[in-house]
């Protein structure tokens, strides 16, 4: 799933150096999934998931806010519909926080969310198939260009990451 793989990477390059000294403690796996799929003319189908991010052993030292401002940038380009409707936006990003120690604590986030897939079939070949996950659509106020980020906390800087712009990705031809 070409999201879960996404939201993975910018994770592991936006965490803070803390954090990713132990990149055991970096749990991100979909569950409650399901394909939304309905008969008729194509094979295509969609994903339908939640993204559940566990931290293990988060520093008490390092602001959550390392963690959260990068996941908030990430869905704006690729989960937008969670941040722009007003329903979704108040119960779609749930959270936990669970102290450990007095030093450290565990964190986990769940987030739905749902990635479409295009399904057609060759024409030079009628029983092969090819796959392309379809991009989000570009939000009218957030450009479809690749982004260089930087978190700030006062004077120092905590975090930085890349989000590149979601483009077509064609994967799995058969």
């Amino acid at each position: 799933m070409y999201k879960l793989e996404s939201l993975g990477k910018l994770l592991n390059a936006s965490l803070p150096k803390q954090v990713k000294a132990n990149p055991e403690n970096l749990i991100i796996q979909a569950t409650d999934g399901h394909l939304d799929a309905a008969y008729g003319d194509s094979l295509s189908f969609a994903y339908v998931y939640n993204a559940e991010i566990s931290v293990l052993n988060w520093p008490a030292k390092v602001h959550v806010d390392a963690l959260m401002v990068p996941l908030l940038a990430w869905l704006m380009v690729h989960q937008s519909d969670l941040l722009d409707n007003p329903t979704k936006r108040k119960s779609a990003l749930k959270f936990w926080v669970n102290p450990v120690t007095a030093d450290s604590y565990d964190l986990g986030i769940d987030i739905p969310l749902r990635e479409s897939v295009l399904v057609k079939e060759d024409s030079k070949h009628p029983k092969r198939f090819t796959t392309e996950h379809l991009r989000e659509p570009c939000h009218v106020s957030t450009p479809c260009i690749d982004e260089h980020w930087e978190l700030w906390l006062k004077d120092t800087k905590i975090g930085e990451w890349d989000i590149p712009a979601p483009g077509r990705i064609k994967r799995f031809d058969m």
